[in-house]
Order: structure tokens, then C-alpha cells, then sequence
């Protein structure tokens, strides 16, 4: 397509006109349609020249009535000019449910190659029309493709138009309704160049309701907007150019529809102004099965036993499934369209098992679909009875079937005394009768029958009482009442305390308090000590270490007095060179103060010509620590230059010894640059011995003559020298110049000398630089000079590569230039090649390239096709194949659907097929569910049955169990129930027996149990009779017992009376005698 069109006017008029009239903007036998026009804004200002596009479709066939076909909406429309292989439209939200209809039209440059339609969810996409005028860039290619909907598209979804590599392109998409499947019924196209444009005539439609599809594309730019004419709606127009871009050509797409109600031949015709290239056609649509009309051929048009054949569908298909417990599916009779009227189970019918004993069974209402909510037994409902004085009953707690869990009382509640204070009366927790423990450890269980019996108690480990027992012998049964009173002991036989007694006279009863007291004994004849006494006065006691008391007792105190005394005994000793001894005064048992030699009394003398004297402080005992002159003190002062001052050390009395400075050490010079005016380490005064060797004594004179330099072993300078004759004094100071040298004699340097004209001085540097010489009276070589801007210095070296040539400024040969990346240097030669251009850094052109294996060069025609790509190594389109026999192209869409294959030798999927109906669709899921198996002609397994309620599912499993039977709803055995803990399940079976009851939590009835032993099974009937316990180990009460003939069953009641003994066989006590 070239660029140099002008653009369009802003006017497309569409005319309904009879076969055979002439095509022009406007006619007088048809409807007209008219695109309308726009303001003339800036935009349309810079479009001009304008040119009128006039006429789009026309329709030869009387007026039409809407019918079932209908507009959705239109998805969307988009153009572009950028280069490119696809152009989509993006789903709008709310998305395309399956069952309709997408109509795509398309505009684009008329590049060779396959064009094809697709969208985001893999529907299968027909084309219906391709029209082109010109070639390459050069006219205008039309297409319309239309899909049914099988797989919903969703918002944000694309709806894709695939084409050969072109600039200009636009696209429509279009939703409608109404039909299933697009049966494309007519169609005509035709292309031209003139200001008149027609599709051509279609044949007359083969039915009366149709979608009609007018699509133009024009080699052109065209306004935003349009008026459909009466009769026709507009889908809108689509542009390439969405942006001013420059150029002026582009292409435009005009899409519209119309839905007709009779049969007639249709066309789409239209004029432009002035000429322009154009690619008109026009496609009409059946309205097929789902028009809501029973056409001849059909059973049926619509309906829930309607299928999409618009036959009946099998008798016995579910048309409306179960919406609840109280709801049955209704299927299709195999005769009608319509759905038998809802029904319901009969009211009374159980929906809702009891699944406990505190749930209730549900009935059907018989007018919903639904069970009523499930209800359970109220809160106050006893479910399982207290089986015993431990247990507690259980009620149910009103929100759910199963009574809760069965519980007793808790442990360490109080239960019925059994006699025993050694056994404690409570319940465990787990058991429901109460339990006699061992327990009560410290409760006494037998009393004290004297001072020296102490009570029984119970341990808390046993039931029984612990045997009687006695103090142990010499256990203190009655303290001692005063010092000289003993106390007495238990004897470990009698419950008595023996007879009071007193200690001896040897007992000491106070003891002495101090060393000044005396200890006191017992009288051996009463409890009390006697009167306390003390040692004589003047008696010597301990030393208490003072020098100034006396220690003696005073024949009062217990402790020793210590009074003052012993006047003039030292009691402090001096305690340093500036300390004085103190002396006890003999009327204080103090030391005096401590006294001190008075301040500045000399205590340590000066010890060396660095020491000093120190004195005391009047303070302190000791004489301050010896001191030194400080380090700053001179103690013997410098001799000479090389000698140093001797200073005090600060820590010592005497003086350092008399040291020199160090060898070497500077010191006044004697001008001579060969002698070092140094220390020697040694004598007192400085030394000027030779030296300094390399030291400069005598400087150079000229560029021919040395400096002379110390030798380091006399203290004269060498003789004076001058410089070899090789040495240079002067430097060449350019490429022209030489360099001069000394001649051995002189202190100068000669005269200055150059190169002569013959000596090349600079060689050529590249391909466009001249050598040059000397001048042969200069030190510098001429400036450089270039080769002029007429001289080739590079020829071309391929197709994509240019000849340089000097530029007469610069040495260097320009860098090598090629030609741009936007010559073409090899054309494309075939769907999959492309055209080679140069790159723009090589000389030489690409090598020959085709299209990637990724690109489509032939859609794909139906679920079993494949679209055919490039091989990526040649130029031309692979031939057409289809998907394997391996390949599923209908998955199955319910447990008795198969899933069907591609044949491999069509584009189509087979017709959809089910299982038959022997195969088993849904296992027994459960002790009281059913099987279901397919019907044959219904993807969708029968609704779940189970078995009912007479069918029992579980036996009784023991004396405690109950057995389950199917609730008719459900396709599990309801939960395993058992007898209630009321129920006896073995009764007792003699006096030590207890009788045992279902636990309600297990089938089986419990362990036989006997009373336990604390328990009297048989009391006593006299005197000497003894009461039986249960063992706890059999059901029957041991044999009758007595007590034995030691007993005494009756004490003597005075000193002529007797006491009576049982007789060990016999229950009462023999007669009083």
C-alpha cells in the first residue's frame, strides 16, 4: 500500500437498492444507510483534501421484521499502525457466557499469508470471508470469521485476528444471541478502485430469519463517528491510524448488521470520494435450531427436555434434580419438551433419621424441597439415669442427638460412711458406687489409755487400725519439777507413769556462773538448789591484758571486777623515732593519751651531695620517709663543649658518674668541608678529623666541568677536572636537531648543530598522511600534512557497504561505513521468508532468514485440526495435518460421559457419546448405600439411593449392644448404640455379690465384682459373737465366728464377783458366777 493517498472525507453511506441498479452514493429504489457526518474540528482540518465514503450495505428484499437472532453487545473495536502479526480485542467485563455467538471482522494492509481468528479459552474460530485488493503495502484486505462460544470467555480475555507482517490493521469483535451454532448461509465479496464499491449480490437466502454482516475495508483514513441508516445498526468503525503518525495511508474498517425476517438477496454497496481502494463483502447467517419455533424437521424448540438438536430428549433424562430430602427429580417423559411439574415427598415422610438418643427424627412437610432444621430433645431430658450412689445422671443439652459423654461424681466427693476411721468415704471419679479407701492417715482410731499409751492412728495406707502399743521404754512420761527432781520414764509394758523421786546430794544443781562464782549441789531431800555464794574478795582472777587495772575478785560479782591500778607500768611502748612511751597513773584503768616529739626535731641526716635531712612532724611516729635533691639539681656541672652537666637522679643520695656526649655529636664548625666537627665521645673539647667524603668542595664551572668532592680521608680538596669528550652537554631538542658533546679539555660545550634537509623527520601515519623531512636549519620537523578529500582510501567490500574516502584534515582513513538498516538487500520468496535489510554494521547483507518455527502460517480449522507453522528452514507453509487419534478433543463432562478422540484424518471431534448403561457410575459408598450405574443417554450419574430402613446394618455384639438398621437417607450405618447404664446385665449372687449394669459406652456387660472387704456382711449376735466382712473376693459371707475363750466378756463387779471369759464357741457370755 503506498503513502501518498489522500486521506478520506468524513461520510460512508450504505443503500438497500434492487438487483441490477446502477451502484452510486445515493438511490432511489432502496433503503438508504447513511454513516453521517462529524464537526470539522482541527483534526478533520488537517485530513484535507476530504474525500465522501457513501454506501455500505443494501439490502434487495422487501422490509423486515427483528427476530430471535439479537446483538449482545459489541466487544470492541481497535486499529493500529505500528508493524505487527496481531491485533486483538480485549473481553469487557461481564465476559461471553458459552452458547453465543462472536462475529470478527478485520482490515489490513494486503500482504500475502494466512490470516485466522481465535480468543483466549481455545473456541474454534471459522473464517467465512477473505477479500483482497492489491498486494504488499498496496491496497486493502477484508475478513470476517465468526465462532460459537463453547467455553465462556471472561473479562479481560482477547478475542485475536493472526496475520502475515503488515503495518495497517484494524479489528472488530461483535457478541450476538439467538442461535448456537453460526451457520454461514450466503456471502459475496468483490474489490476495486473506484468511488463506487459493491460487494456484489448474494444468491437468495434459504430462509427467513438471518444475520446479515456488512464489512468494508478501505485503503483510508475516515472520522470518529457515523449514523447507521434506518433499519441497519452500526458496529462502528475501527482505524490503523489511532494516532497521528505521519503517514497518509492507512485503512479503515466499517462494520454493521441487520437481522431479517424473509428471504431475499443482500449486498453491500457504498461510494467514495475521491476514488480509493476497497475490499468490500457481505455474509449472512441462518437462525437454526433455538429460534423458539418449531421449524419442520424439529420435535421440539427450546425447553428443558429439548436438545440441542431440537429433538426430545430420552425418557427417564433428569430435566430439574432434587433440591432437598423432601424433593424427588423429575425426568423427562421422551415425548415433551417441558419438565413434569415439580413434586415433593408426602408429608409424614421421615427426611431426617434420629442419630442419637437426644435427636428427634424430621418429617416432610409436603410443600418444601428441604428437611425441617434438625431438632433435638430438650435440655431437661434425662438420656442416661445415675447408676449408682457415684454416678450422675445425664441430660441432654438441647443443640445435638448424642447424650453427653457419661460421667460420675467428682473424685473426692463424700459418700455413705462405712463405720471405718481408717477407710475414706468417697467417690474416685470413674466408678458409680462409693469407694472405701485407705485414707484418714492421723485420725486416731484407737485412745490413750494412760500417760505411757500413746493413741492409735490411722497410717492412710491400711483399712485396719495399727496394734495397740506402749511409750517406748525410757520415753519421759513426767519432767523434772525443780534441779534436784528426776524425771521419770515409761517402763514400755504399763500405760502408768512410775512414782516421783529426787537426785542425789552429789548432783550439782547450778553450776558456777563466772570464775568468781562457786557451784552449788542438790540436798538429795527436796527439789530446790541452795542459796548461790561467790569466791572471797582479794582471790585472783583472769588477766583481762590491761596494765593499768588489778585482777582480783570482790567477793560480789561472779565475774572478775579488773579495777584500776598499778601506777607508773608502761602501758604504751614509743612506737617510732617520733614517738614518747606512755605510763598507767593508778586511778584510771586507762592508758594516757599517746604523746608525739615536738615538730622539727632532727631524725635522719643528710646522707650524700644528692641526700636531705629530714626532721619530725610532731604528728607522726615515724620520721617522714628519707628524701633526694630532685632530678633538676646539678651535681656536677659541664668541663667543656663535648662534656654534659651531671643532675641528681631524684632517688638516690650520690651523684651519676661523669659522662661525655656521644661520639659523633656536632659541635662547632671549622669551615673546612672536609673535616666533621664532631664529639668523639672521649675529650672534653671538639674534634676536626677528615671526613665527609662526597661532600661537594669545589662546584662545576660549566656544562663540560665535574664538581670535585671530598675523599673522606684527607681534609684537602682534590684537583679540579673536566667532563669525557662522549659526554653530551646539549640534548637534541626535536627530530630535527643532534646532540653536542663535550670535548675533555673545556668547561663549555660546543655550538648548537642540525639535522641536514635529507633526513625524513615524520613517516606517513595512515592512509591519508604525507612523510616529511628536515629543513636543515631548524630542530623541528615541518607540520603534518593529509593527503586531500579527493583520494579513495577505502572501496566498498559488499551489498552493504560504502567507499570512504580521505577527509584532507586527518591521517586516518574515515571509519568504515555501511549502508542503513533500512535498505532492503534481499526480498522475501514466500509465506514463511523474510526480507533481508542490512544491519547497519556489516558490509555484507544477512544471510537468507525465515520466519521461527512459532509462527503460524495456516490456523487451525476445528478441535482436531492444528494450525501449521513455519519450519523456521524454508520459505513455504508445511502442509495441512490434524491432531492424532491419541489426541482428546471432547473430555468427558460427567461420570457416565467418555471422552472422545480426534479420527486423524478430520479437523472435527465425533459426535458426543456416554457409557452404556451397565457400567456402574457410583460405588456403594456405605453399609447402607446402594450402587448407581449409567443410564446410557445422560452424561450425569443417577441420583444417590440408599438401602432402607427395614435393612439392618449392624447386630447386637454382646448383653450391653442394641443393633443399627439403615436410616433410608443416608449411606452410613448410624453410629453403634448401646443398652443405657440402667440396664442390669448380671444380677448379684449371694450377700458379698453386687449386681452389674450396662456402662451405655460398650456392648459388653462388666467384669463381675464383689462387695469389698470393709463391707459387714454378717453382724455379731452377742458378747462373744464377732461380725463377718466380705472377702472382696467371692460372693458369699465367710462362716460364722466367735471370739476365743481369752476374752473376757465380763469384768468382776466387786471383791467377791468374778470376771467372765467367753467360751470360743459360743456367741453370748457364759452366766454371771
Amino acid at each position: 500500500m503506498s503513502r501518498k493517498a489522500p486521506p478520506l472525507l468524513d461520510r460512508m453511506v450504505l443503500a438497500c437498492k434492487p438487483l441490477g441498479t446502477a451502484a452510486r452514493g445515493w438511490t432511489s429504489g432502496g433503503n438508504l444507510m447513511r454513516f453521517g457526518t462529524t464537526p470539522a474540528p482541527a483534526r478533520l482540518r488537517r485530513l484535507a483534501p476530504a474525500a465522501a465514503l457513501l454506501g455500505l450495505l443494501t439490502v434487495c428484499s422487501p422490509p423486515d421484521a427483528a427476530a430471535a437472532i439479537a446483538l449482545v453487545r459489541n466487544l470492541g473495536a481497535t486499529g493500529s499502525g505500528a508493524t505487527g502479526t496481531t491485533i486483538a480485542v480485549t473481553v469487557p467485563a461481564g465476559g461471553v457466557p458459552a452458547g453465543h455467538t462472536v462475529i470478527v471482522t478485520v482490515a489490513l494492509d494486503p500482504a500475502a499469508g494466512a490470516v485466522s481468528c481465535s480468543d483466549s479459552k481455545g473456541n474454534t474460530y471459522t473464517k467465512d470471508l477473505d477479500v483482497t485488493r492489491g498486494s504488499g503495502t498496496d491496497g486493502v484486505r477484508t475478513v470476517v470469521c465468526s465462532a460459537a462460544i463453547r467455553t465462556a470467555l471472561a473479562a479481560g480475555n482477547t478475542v485475536v485476528a493472526t496475520h502475515p507482517s503488515v503495518i495497517a490493521r484494524a479489528v472488530n469483535a461483535a457478541e450476538f444471541s439467538g442461535f448456537l451454532t453460526p451457520a454461514l448461509d450466503r456471502s459475496a465479496s468483490a474489490t476495486g478502485a473506484t468511488t463506487t464499491l459493491s460487494s456484489g449480490a448474494t444468491a437468495v437466502t434459504t430462509q427467513a430469519a438471518e444475520l446479515l454482516i456488512g464489512a468494508a475495508g478501505i485503503e483510508s483514513k475516515h472520522p470518529t463517528d457515523f449514523t447507521p441508516a434506518p433499519g441497519y445498526t452500526s458496529l462502528g468503525y475501527a482505524s490503523s491510524e489511532t494516532i497521528p503518525n505521519g503517514l497518509a495511508k492507512q485503512v479503515t474498517l466499517y462494520t454493521q448488521y441487520r437481522v431479517v425476517s424473509t428471504t431475499g438477496s443482500y449486498s453491500a454497496n457504498g461510494t467514495v470520494q475521491p476514488s480509493r481502494q476497497w475490499a468490500a463483502a457481505i455474509a449472512t447467517y441462518k437462525e437454526n435450531c433455538g429460534n423458539g419455533v418449531v421449524d419442520p424437521g424439529e420435535q421440539c424448540d427450546g425447553g428443558a427436555c429439548c436438545n440441542a438438536s431440537c429433538t426430545f430428549v430420552t425418557s427417564g433424562t433428569v430435566c430439574r434434580t432434587s433440591g432437598g430430602a423432601c424433593d424427588v427429580p423429575e425426568v423427562c417423559t421422551g415425548s415433551s419438551a417441558t419438565c413434569p411439574a415439580d413434586a415433593k415427598l408426602a408429608a409424614g415422610t421421615i427426611c431426617r433419621a434420629t442419630a442419637g438418643p437426644c435427636d428427634v427424627a424430621e418429617t416432610c412437610d409436603g410443600t418444601s424441597n428441604d428437611c425441617p432444621a434438625d431438632g433435638f430433645a430438650a435440655a431437661t431430658t434425662v438420656c442416661r439415669a445415675a447408676a449408682g450412689e457415684c454416678d450422675v445422671a445425664e441430660t441432654c443439652t438441647g443443640n445435638g442427638p448424642e447424650c453427653p459423654a457419661d460421667t460420675c461424681k467428682a473424685s473426692s466427693t463424700t459418700c455413705a460412711d462405712d463405720g471405718n476411721p481408717c477407710t475414706a468415704d468417697v467417690c474416685d471419679g470413674a466408678s458409680m458406687k462409693c469407694q472405701h479407701p485407705a485414707g484418714n492417715a492421723g485420725a486416731v482410731c484407737r485412745a490413750s489409755a494412760g500417760v505411757c499409751d500413746p493413741a492409735e492412728t490411722c497410717t492412710g495406707t491400711s483399712t485396719s487400725c495399727p496394734a495397740d502399743a506402749k511409750s517406748p521404754e525410757g520415753t519421759t512420761c513426767r519432767p523434772a519439777a525443780g534441779p534436784y527432781d528426776v524425771a521419770e520414764t515409761c517402763d514400755g509394758v504399763s500405760s502408768t507413769c512410775p512414782t516421783d523421786a529426787f537426785a542425789p546430794g552429789t548432783t550439782q544443781c547450778r553450776a558456777a556462773a563466772d570464775e568468781c562464782d562457786v557451784a552449788e549441789l542438790c540436798t538429795g531431800s527436796g527439789p530446790s538448789c541452795p542459796d548461790d555464794t561467790k569466791k572471797p574478795a582479794g582471790t585472783a582472777c583472769t588477766d583481762d591484758g590491761n596494765a593499768c587495772t588489778a585482777d582480783q575478785c570482790d567477793g560480789v560479782s561472779a565475774a572478775c571486777p579488773h579495777p584500776a591500778g598499778n601506777a607508773g607500768t608502761v602501758c604504751r611502748a614509743a612506737a617510732g623515732p617520733c614517738d614518747l612511751a606512755e605510763t598507767c597513773t593508778g586511778s584510771s584503768a586507762a592508758c594516757p593519751e599517746d604523746t608525739k616529739t615536738p615538730g622539727g626535731t632532727l631524725c635522719r641526716a643528710a646522707a650524700g651531695p644528692c641526700d636531705v635531712a629530714e626532721a619530725c612532724d610532731g604528728i607522726a611516729n615515724d620520721c617522714p620517709a628519707n628524701a633526694f635533691a630532685p632530678a633538676s639539681t646539678i651535681c656536677r656541672p659541664a668541663a667543656g663543649e663535648c662534656d654534659i652537666d651531671e643532675l641528681c637522679d631524684g632517688n638516690g643520695p650520690e651523684c651519676p658518674a661523669d659522662a661525655r656526649k656521644a661520639s659523633g655529636t656536632s659541635c662547632t664548625e671549622d669551615g673546612n668541608p672536609c673535616t666533621t666537627d664532631t664529639c668523639n665521645g672521649t675529650d672534653v673539647g671538639c674534634q676536626h678529623a677528615a671526613g665527609n667524603a662526597g661532600a661537594v668542595c669545589r662546584a662545576a664551572a660549566g656544562a663540560c666541568d665535574l664538581p670535585e668532592t671530598c675523599n673522606g680521608s684527607e681534609t684537602t680538596c682534590p684537583a679540579d677536572g673536566f667532563a669525557p669528550p662522549s659526554t653530551v652537554c646539549r640534548a637534541a631538542v626535536g627530530p630535527c636537531d643532534v646532540a653536542e658533546t663535550c670535548t675533555g679539555s673545556s668547561a663549555e660545550c660546543p655550538a648548537d648543530a642540525f639535522q641536514p634537509s635529507a633526513v625524513e623527520c615524520r613517516p606517513a601515519a595512515g592512509d591519508c598522511d604525507l612523510a616529511e623531512s628536515c629543513t636543515g636549519t631548524s630542530g623541528a620537523c615541518p607540520d603534518d600534512a593529509f593527503k586531500p578529500a579527493s583520494v579513495e582510501c577505502r572501496p566498498a567490500a559488499g551489498d552493504c557497504d560504502l567507499a570512504e574516502s580521505c577527509t584532507g584534515t586527518s591521517a586516518a582513513c574515515p571509519a568504515d561505513a555501511v549502508k542503513p538498516a533500512t535498505v532492503e538487500c534481499r526480498p522475501a520468496a514466500g509465506d514463511c521468508d523474510v526480507a533481508e535489510s542490512c544491519t547497519g554494521t556489516s558490509a555484507t547483507c544477512p544471510d537468507d532468514a525465515f520466519k521461527p518455527a512459532t509462527v503460524e502460517c495456516r490456523a487451525a480449522a476445528g478441535d482436531c485440526d492444528v494450525a501449521e507453522s513455519c519450519t523456521g528452514t524454508g520459505a513455504v507453509c508445511p502442509a495441512d495435518a490434524f491432531k492424532p487419534a491419541t489426541i482428546e478433543c471432547r473430555p468427558a463432562a460427567g461420570d457416565c460421559d467418555v471422552a472422545e478422540s480426534c479420527t486423524g484424518t478430520s479437523a472435527a471431534c465425533p459426535a458426543d457419546a456416554f457409557k452404556p448403561a451397565a457400567v456402574e457410575c457410583r460405588a456403594a459408598a456405605g453399609d447402607c448405600d446402594v450402587a448407581e450405574s449409567c443410564t446410557g443417554t445422560s452424561t450425569a450419574c443417577p441420583a444417590d439411593g440408599f438401602k432402607p430402613t427395614a435393612v439392618e446394618c449392624r447386630p447386637a455384639a454382646g448383653d450391653c449392644d442394641v443393633a443399627e438398621s439403615c436410616t433410608g437417607t443416608g449411606a452410613v450405618c448410624p453410629a453403634d448404640a448401646f443398652k443405657p447404664a440402667t440396664i442390669e446385665c448380671r444380677p448379684a449372687a449371694g450377700d458379698c455379690d453386687v449386681a452389674e449394669s450396662c456402662t451405655g459406652t460398650s456392648a459388653a456387660c462388666p467384669a463381675d465384682a464383689f462387695k469389698p472387704a470393709a463391707v459387714e456382711c454378717r453382724p455379731a449376735a452377742g458378747d462373744c459373737d464377732v461380725a463377718e466382712s466380705c472377702t472382696g473376693m467371692s460372693a458369699t459371707c465367710p462362716d460364722d465366728a466367735f471370739k476365743p475363750a481369752t476374752v473376757e466378756c465380763r469384768a468382776a463387779a466387786g471383791n467377791c464377783d468374778v470376771a467372765e471369759s467367753c467360751t470360743g464357741t459360743g456367741a453370748v457370755c457364759p452366766a454371771d458366777a
